[in-house]
């Protein structure tokens, strides 16, 4: 899970694996997930994709 935050500055944790497709709209990031769920968070594209990145990293070095 990544934690992202939301609008109003709450930190949520986020299955990435649930992530179908994500829009950057200004300042916000909407994350769709696959069960049609939205989300709305401050982190751009770029910063969930090196969230995602870590924390995919960091489960495959526990098994190794």
């Amino acid at each position: 899970m990544i934690k992202l935050t939301s609008p109003k500055d709450e930190e949520f944790y986020l299955n990435e694996d649930l992530i179908e497709k994500a829009e950057e709209h200004g300042e916000f990031t909407v994350l769709f997930l696959m069960n049609g769920h939205k989300y709305l968070c401050k982190e751009s594209m770029s910063e969930i994709i090196k969230l995602i990145s870590r924390y995919k990293n960091m489960e495959k070095d526990q098994w190794t």
